[in-house]
């Protein structure tokens, strides 16, 4: 029975141990993203200040929203936070701008961007060649020169 209590309490020092050390491992993790995080905003505080005083005295909750958006960890959370709320506000009003359109205006809308998609794919293979090794289009540039592979390489490798 002695022997029992004694596997039983040391397998519970081992459950204690790694649930310790994974306790460990993520308050360390939140102690440095926090630290890295102070750390950027106080050192873009002085700038943001410069760029935005307006912001400050206008609307001050969003001049220090957007300031603890600069910081790297806090800041990813923000503007995806961000970026959601803008893309569900655009679909919106794009739906509701669409249910306002007749359904000739739609048709003529699908057909203006099904012959646009029909230009780029004729236009594309016809003027450019895509140089894989490089990931650069060569053909023509926007004014309509010429542009040479070599002229690429030249500028690509100095």
């Amino acid at each position: 029975m002695d022997i029992l209590l004694d596997i039983f309490s040391s397998v519970g020092y081992i459950f204690l141990g790694i649930i310790g050390l994974i306790l460990l491992y993520f308050s360390l993790k939140y102690i440095v993203f926090i630290t890295i995080d102070l750390f950027c905003i106080i050192v873009s505080f002085p700038f943001y200040l410069l760029m935005h005083p307006i912001r400050l005295i206008t609307n001050p909750i969003k001049f220090f929203k957007y300031l603890l958006g600069r910081g790297p960890m806090l800041g990813e959370k923000f503007w995806d936070e961000e970026l959601k709320e803008s893309t569900q506000k655009y679909r919106e009003r794009d739906a509701k701008n669409w249910s306002k359109l007749t359904p000739k205006e739609k048709a003529e809308a699908k057909a203006f961007a099904k012959a646009m998609i029909e230009w780029d794919e004729e236009i594309d293979p016809r003027n450019r060649k895509y140089v894989a090794s490089e990931g650069q289009y060569i053909g023509k540039d926007m004014w309509g020169n010429d542009i040479d592979e070599d002229k690429i390489n030249r500028i690509l490798h100095y």
